[in-house]
């Protein structure tokens, strides 16, 4: 940020709680609203869909042009302005905590390089992170829908919110990653996360996976550890995990027999890992799922 230039710093307190760290704002903007205002950080998380005039978003030194349709997504260190072109520039902007998401952007982080720009850790110097997209007839539904629930706030409406709000952040990131054409060792990462995805329940040796990418072993897990901060098996071993707990779910298999249909060889093993993910192991889990 450059000295001696004067900010506006928005707090998430002006439009909501902690309780529930959402809202959605529309706004109006005029040319004379942004003569004289001063850009802005903010900090919480916007996503922005234009829906009528036009102007300009000033960030980082860049200009991007600004129309009805257009919806962005915008990080809260970016030090903002506008400039209206035709007014109203009329704008609906969903505001929202990292928070917010908790352990389903905590998930997505793991699964996508695109989610990584909400850790906490992120350096903007690395990459800016804008993404600024035509919203399709989809997408506004899916924010009319974001709006129907904020503010009719039905009966379990914070539910709906967030589902909406990870449905519409899960668009930016498909949109992305068809607009980025990826690296020989991301594409790597996501063969390896594609045969996890699919194949979990199967034997899955390194040895095998180094071979076929014509990698060393210890490449290999390097390349995906860096890109998923994660490793091979702790993937494999969640997936395995996450069906063994709808198994103890949804049928009445012995335990054993869901340990070695979801993948695992070693029952103890499987106990061992179960209870460090579930807080409990197999048999309790499935009581309490039940009671």
């Amino acid at each position: 940020m450059e000295k001696n230039v004067k900010v506006r710093y928005l707090s998430s307190s002006l439009y909501f709680g902690p309780e529930f760290p959402f809202a959605i704002v529309k706004y109006h903007h005029t040319r004379k609203q942004f003569e004289c205002t001063p850009p802005s950080i903010r900090d919480f998380w916007k996503i922005t869909l234009v829906e009528g005039g036009k102007g300009t978003l000033e960030f980082c030194g860049r200009n991007f042009p600004l129309a009805e349709g257009c919806i962005y997504l915008m990080h809260p260190d970016f030090l903002t302005n506008y400039k209206v072109a035709e007014e109203p520039m009329i704008v609906c902007n969903i505001l929202f905590s990292r928070d917010f998401l908790g352990n389903e952007l905590e998930s997505l982080m793991r699964r996508s390089a695109f989610f990584k720009m909400f850790s906490s850790d992120y350096h903007l110097e690395e990459k800016i992170p804008f993404y600024a997209y035509r919203a399709s007839r989809h997408i506004r539904s899916i924010v009319a829908e974001l709006e129907q629930e904020y503010f009719r706030k039905d009966v379990n409406y914070q539910w709906d919110i967030k589902l909406n709000l990870l449905h519409l952040l899960i668009h930016f990131q498909r949109f992305r990653d068809s607009e980025e054409p990826e690296s020989a060792h991301e594409q790597v990462v996501a063969s390896i996360r594609r045969m996890i995805e699919t194949d979990f329940r199967r034997p899955f040796q390194l040895s095998d996976l180094s071979k076929r990418f014509g990698l060393s072993r210890q490449h290999l897990c390097h390349l995906y550890k860096k890109s998923t901060e994660r490793t091979i098996i702790e993937d494999v071993n969640e997936h395995r995990l996450d069906y063994a707990a709808e198994l103890l779910w949804n049928s009445a298999k012995q335990i054993s027999e869901i340990c070695y249909e979801c993948g695992f060889n070693d029952l103890s093993y499987f106990y061992r890992i179960f209870k460090q993910r579930f807080g409990c192991n197999p048999g309790s889990f499935r009581k309490i799922v039940h009671e």
